[in-house]
């Protein structure tokens, strides 16, 4: 928990998180997400693009659902005109 607490001093996240499927069986489940927007990385001062897939692996513990293993990886940037 100490890690998330010094990652989020560091950055800002300014992330729409969009839901792409969810699949339960029984106790357990996965939620398939995207995300984008930008991150604001305090140190440097600058603001960049930001886009993941991610999966969230739920199990329900005395009726309440908790993440039990959490996954991403950053999507390609888009490309723009200026890239081609």
């Amino acid at each position: 928990m100490e890690n998330y607490k010094n990652i989020f001093k560091a950055i800002q996240l300014k992330c729409k998180l969009s839901f792409e499927g969810t699949y339960v069986d029984g106790d357990l489940a996965v939620l398939v997400t995207t995300s984008a927007g930008t991150v604001v990385v305090h140190a440097a001062g600058v603001e960049v693009p930001e886009a993941n897939r991610e999966l969230f692996f739920l199990k329900k513990e005395s009726g309440v659902w908790k993440i039990a293993a959490y996954m991403f990886n950053k999507c390609a940037a888009p490309q723009g005109p200026s890239d081609a």
